[in-house]
């Protein structure tokens, strides 16, 4: 199955570290972030790989090449104008599969791909988003799924019950709803109505996510995951 992983955001809350490379570049112990994730898409068995590149991605595209030496396939779909993670994959749509793994660019989840997207045939689904117990209160809750596994809400609430925890299964036709050129998530763009079509299934998982989304986050990634 082919893996996307949108890697094109500025991170502006790690300024001035990402104002001179890219988010996913940033270095833990010697290596970019992004290839944390990539060796962990190897290790699982999954080769074939779109990066939705686009701030600095220069330095991306130079850095991982065609993959190869990564054990990969590497191909890149570039936005010249940030446009959400809605709208860049929007701008990949040529380049996607019929059904995809997509992954965010800044979040690491060591969870067993296969069994997420098992549950996504099994359910039907048009998409599936893995979601967090929380035990560890990582987030503020961000989902409310109901008692048959389908997503009910996607934001902040009191009936939240568990977090986004950045690792999805999505089938192309629901890319296509998106304009092409605007600026939109993936939560405005896609999620949200395939919730009124309930067909937005929630995959829970206890395994804990990290993300580098802040200097504190960075540092715990580099001390719990990165060898």
């Amino acid at each position: 199955m082919q893996v996307v992983v949108l890697a094109g955001g500025k991170g502006t809350r790690l300024f001035p570290m990402t104002r001179d490379i890219p988010k996913p570049m940033v270095s833990i112990k010697g290596k970019p972030f992004l290839e944390y994730q990539l060796r962990l898409l190897r290790k699982q068995g999954y080769a074939d790989v779109l990066l939705c590149v686009g701030y600095l991605a220069r330095q991306i595209k130079e850095y991982f090449g065609d993959g190869a030496s990564f054990g990969l396939r590497i191909a890149y779909a570039e936005e010249q104008e940030l446009r959400g993670t809605g709208g860049a994959l929007r701008q990949a749509y040529d380049a996607l599969a019929d059904r995809f793994l997509l992954l965010n660019g800044d979040t690491y989840l060591d969870v067993p791909y296969r069994q997420v997207i098992a549950c996504h045939e099994k359910e039907h689904a048009e998409g599936t988003v893995v979601v967090y117990n929380n035990l560890l209160k990582l987030a503020d809750n961000n989902i409310e799924r109901d008692g048959d596994g389908r997503i009910m809400r996607y934001g902040c609430s009191l009936r939240a019950n568990c977090v986004d925890a950045g690792v999805y299964v999505i089938e192309k036709k629901t890319v296509s709803v998106i304009e092409l050129g605007r600026e939109i998530s993936l939560r405005e763009g896609i999620f949200e109505s395939l919730i009124r079509k309930r067909t937005l299934v929630g995959h829970l998982t206890g395994c804990r996510y990290y993300d580098i989304g802040t200097f504190e986050r960075i540092k715990v990634f580099q001390e719990e995951v990165a060898v």
